[in-house]
């Protein structure tokens, strides 16, 4: 995919390196959320379960199970979320 994407975006180079290291930054932002999350420094919503789904989804059926989940897991997160910022 890359090689294509240099030929297409030849004239745009920084581009092509954010496309070559998006998975380093990606990885970099996880760890430093982690780092922050440990610390106390911020609070992470995240859904308890994997919600992998195209990003172009047609389906109503999957779009409502994933809102679903997103909604319980906010319900439930809630009290943490309100702990958090009480301080």
């Amino acid at each position: 995919v890359m090689p294509m994407l240099r030929r297409v975006f030849r004239h745009y180079p920084e581009f092509v390196a954010a496309l070559e290291h998006r998975h380093e930054a990606y990885n970099a932002t996880l760890d430093d959320l982690a780092r922050r999350e440990a610390a106390g420094e911020v609070f992470v919503v995240r859904p308890s379960e994997s919600v992998k789904v195209p990003s172009l989804c047609r389906e109503p059926d999957e779009l409502e199970r994933i809102y679903q989940i997103g909604r319980h897991d906010a319900e439930a997160t809630l009290p943490a979320l309100e702990a958090y910022l009480a301080g």
